[in-house]
């Protein structure tokens, strides 16, 4: 990791800015920015944090490359989600998790109900499933 004063000291190329809002005012910032999704993908995913990649770039499309990096299809997949960053991301995976500490909107979207991450919920569903 590296401090920079202003973001024109950044030469590389970057993939993701996530924006951590103490305050927890996110969900209103993104009204003030919503209209940048012409040119980004931009998401509240919960109330303090924003994500924003290059249009058409999130949890789905990389899982999707993944998937076709090592050859598994959406059947052999399991995916956990709790924010709204996470739609994308469930519509690639067979086996589709919501937390129990998840959106109301991302349960209604996962094909099930997994404990919440404060109880290792992702482990829970992992280990009842393999072993």
């Amino acid at each position: 990791m590296r401090v920079v004063r202003d973001f024109s000291e950044i030469e590389e190329d970057f993939v993701k800015i996530t924006v951590f809002d103490r305050k927890e005012r996110c969900f209103e910032t993104f009204e003030k920015i919503k209209s940048e999704q012409e040119n980004f993908y931009v998401v509240a995913s919960e109330k303090a944090w924003i994500d924003i990649t290059s249009k058409g770039v999130h949890k789905g499309t990389t899982v999707n490359k993944l998937q076709s990096i090592l050859s598994v299809t959406a059947d052999e997949t399991m995916a956990f989600g709790d924010g709204y960053n996470d739609f994308e991301l469930l519509e690639q995976a067979k086996e589709s998790y919501a937390m129990a500490n998840a959106f109301a909107e991302v349960q209604e979207k996962a094909k099930h109900l997994a404990p919440k991450n404060d109880d290792e919920g992702v482990l829970q569903v992992i280990e009842s499933v393999v072993l």
